[in-house]
């Protein structure tokens, strides 16, 4: 905050400042309330414009087969992430405290989308914290679109 001296003070050395103010400092509450807003909103928005460029988009639906191809099955639960085997791996499992760090996960996610292959992402009851940790992952190495199905409680894709 900056302090500016009054237009009507005088710097006059006789002068004892008890007249109309001389010396006083006064600050303008408008142009703190502007750059306080200011200084909230741009990092807001800078956020805002950032982050929505790189987020898959999620459809909550079958995915779709280009070519007779199958998706990529992922499934999230309580134990991590499980990925389904396929013709070129077998299945591989992530506990939720390497997801972020997996190597072989984000591996098969950037051949998938090379591939062009679909990822389905089976998110069981109680596995809501696997798949916000996935969908972080997903962003930087997985296809575009996440095609998402929530399962019930006591229905699993398969435990990790």
């Amino acid at each position: 905050m900056r302090a500016r001296a009054h237009p009507d003070a005088h710097a006059d050395a006789d002068d004892d400042g008890s007249g109309d103010g001389a010396g006083s400092v006064s600050f303008d509450p408008f142009a703190d309330l502007l750059l306080g807003l200011i200084a909230i909103l741009v990092p807001v928005i800078s956020l805002l414009l950032s982050s929505g460029a790189s987020a898959p988009a999620v459809q909550e639906r079958a995915p779709s087969m280009r070519d007779g191809g199958t998706a990529l099955r992922v499934t999230a639960t309580a134990a991590g992430i499980r990925i389904e085997a396929d013709a070129l791996a077998q299945a591989h499992a992530v506990p939720p405290a390497r997801i972020l760090d997996d190597a072989e996960l984000a591996r098969r996610l950037r051949r998938s989308r090379d591939e062009g292959q679909p990822l389905a992402l089976d998110i069981a009851a109680d596995g809501l914290e696997a798949a916000f940790l996935f969908e972080a992952v997903a962003a930087r190495n997985g296809p575009p679109v996440i095609n998402q199905r929530r399962l019930e409680a006591g229905a699993s894709g398969g435990a990790p």
